[in-house]
């Protein structure tokens, strides 16, 4: 609840809840109380990036030198990622996908709500003509495979 951003290590596999602080400060961060942290590779230059939003409505991004961690793994199971292009991208409302088969997705705003969920038929498209400009992250699902894709509306 004090607003400040820490890294930790010794968190997989770790159930007795003692994890050791590497950075007490990540990269001298503070966005105030009441904030919500997700980190991912948003750009896939296998480092992560930290968006950070906070409960005025504000959304603050960052880069960061922390190499990604390629797998996520959850009950030993690898998550694997999905190969879908999006063009063109940004758009003035409707977007191409280059999937090989119907792909599940979950379109985000930028405050993490979910703003819609459905199915894209292969190398089909979605139509954001009734949002506002602005930046949304979807998720798209085939299986046990998924990826996370920036979408940007002009």
């Amino acid at each position: 609840k004090n607003g400040k951003i820490s890294l930790y290590s010794d968190i997989d596999n770790n159930l007795d809840g003692v994890f050791t602080i590497e950075e007490e400060r990540l990269g001298d961060l503070y966005e105030g109380e009441a904030t919500t942290v997700a980190v991912y590779d948003i750009d896939n230059d296998n480092l992560l990036e930290i968006l950070i939003g906070n409960q005025r409505g504000g959304l603050s991004f960052y880069n960061t030198d922390i190499v990604a961690d390629v797998t996520i793994s959850t009950n030993n199971s690898i998550v694997e990622t999905l190969n879908i292009e999006v063009f063109p991208n940004p758009s003035t409302g409707s977007f191409t996908f280059s999937n090989k088969k119907e792909t599940n997705y979950q379109l985000y705003g930028t405050s993490g709500v979910p703003l819609e969920s459905g199915r894209i038929e292969m190398n089909g498209n979605l139509d954001l003509s009734d949002y506002p400009t602005g930046v949304y992250m979807i998720q798209l699902e085939e299986g046990a495979r998924t990826t996370w894709i920036k979408l940007v509306k002009i």
